[in-house]
C-alpha cells in the first residue's frame, strides 16, 4: 500500500467507518448528544483522511476499520488534528472545507475544482443565495439540509435523501451539482437546518459588520457555515445566548493567522461574537 499522505482523499467508506465508530462511542456515553451531532456533520463534509482521524483521536476505539484508519493518518506528523470548529480565543488558522463545514461544515470546499476568475460566481450577492435556496427547494421538495458551507463563489450543502442516506452537492455558477451522490450513509437522526428561513439580506449586512468589528486586521477571507440547533455548548459565551433552530458562524481571516466569528441566527439576530484576542 502506497504511503499516507497529509492530503490523502478520504473514500466514502472512510466516512461510514467514522459515522460508526461515532455512534458506537455516544452509546458509550464518550459523546455527549451535541457532540455526537457535531462530529457526524462534520464527518459527512470532510474529504480528507486526516479530517476524519481527528474526529476520533480522542475515543476509545474497538479493533477495525475506524482505529485502522486512524493509524493510517498518522503515518505522517501531523496529520489527525481534529476539524473541530475553531474558538477566536484559541487563535487557531484553519482551512475550512467544510463544513465545510456543520460542518461546513465545511462541505468540502477545499475540493472543488476551480472555476476560471472570470466565470466564477459571486455568492455574496442577495440574489446568488437565494437562488441557491430555491435550486435546493426544488429539487428536493425542501430546503432542508444537514448543514451548509458557503464561500466566496461556492456553496456546498450535505442533503439528506430519506433511507438514512444524504448526498453532498454543490452551488455554483453551473447551478447546483451533485459531488458524491447518493453514497453517504447517516448514523442515526441528525438534526436539520431549514435554508428557507435564512434571511440573505441580514447575513450579508453581519458579514460587512464581522469584517470590520471582530479585531482583524486585513481581511483576506470569509466563511458562512449554518448549522442546525442552537450554538454549540463548547463555544464560550454560548449558555448565555438563546436556543434557536438554526445558526449561522461568520468567520473572518487574516493573512496573519488571526480568526473573528460572529454567531447570528437564521434572520440574522447576533448571537454572540467572539473577537480575535478574545479570552
Amino acid at each position: 500500500m502506497a504511503a499516507v499522505v497529509r492530503r490523502t482523499r478520504a473514500r466514502q467508506s472512510d466516512r461510514d467507518d467514522v459515522l460508526d465508530a461515532l455512534s458506537a462511542a455516544y452509546g458509550d456515553s464518550q459523546l455527549t448528544e451535541q457532540e455526537h451531532e457535531r462530529r457526524v456533520a462534520e464527518a459527512i463534509r470532510a474529504t480528507q483522511l486526516s479530517e476524519l482521524a481527528g474526529l476520533l483521536d480522542d475515543l476509545q476505539l474497538e479493533p477495525g476499520p475506524a482505529r485502522d484508519l486512524v493509524a493510517r493518518a498518522q503515518e505522517v506528523p501531523g496529520a489527525g488534528t481534529r476539524r473541530e470548529r475553531t474558538p477566536a480565543w484559541k487563535v487557531v488558522a484553519m482551512t475550512l472545507g467544510g463544513l465545510a463545514v456543520v460542518v461546513v461544515a465545511v462541505v468540502a470546499i477545499g475540493a472543488w475544482s476551480g472555476d476560471e476568475a472570470t466565470e466564477r460566481l459571486d455568492m455574496r450577492t442577495e440574489h446568488n443565495i437565494e437562488s441557491m435556496v430555491d435550486d435546493v427547494q426544488e429539487r428536493f421538495g425542501s430546503a432542508e439540509v444537514i448543514a451548509a458551507e458557503i464561500d466566496e463563489t461556492r456553496a456546498g450543502l450535505s442533503v439528506p435523501v430519506g433511507s438514512g442516506r444524504y448526498e453532498q452537492w454543490f452551488f455554483s455558477r453551473h447551478g447546483l451539482t451533485d459531488y458524491e451522490p447518493g453514497s453517504g450513509r447517516l448514523s442515526g437522526r441528525l438534526a436539520l437546518v431549514d435554508l428557507a428561513e435564512l434571511d440573505a439580506g441580514r447575513l450579508l449586512e453581519n458579514l460587512e459588520t464581522a469584517s470590520t468589528s471582530l479585531g482583524v486586521d486585513e481581511v483576506e477571507r470569509s466563511t458562512i457555515q449554518i448549522e442546525p440547533g442552537p450554538v454549540p455548548d463548547g463555544v464560550p459565551g454560548a449558555a448565555k445566548v438563546a436556543k434557536t433552530d438554526g445558526h449561522v458562524i461568520l468567520r473572518v481571516f487574516s493573512p496573519y493567522q488571526e480568526v473573528g466569528e460572529l454567531y447570528t441566527d437564521l434572520e440574522g439576530r447576533v448571537l454572540l461574537r467572539l473577537p480575535f484576542g478574545a479570552p
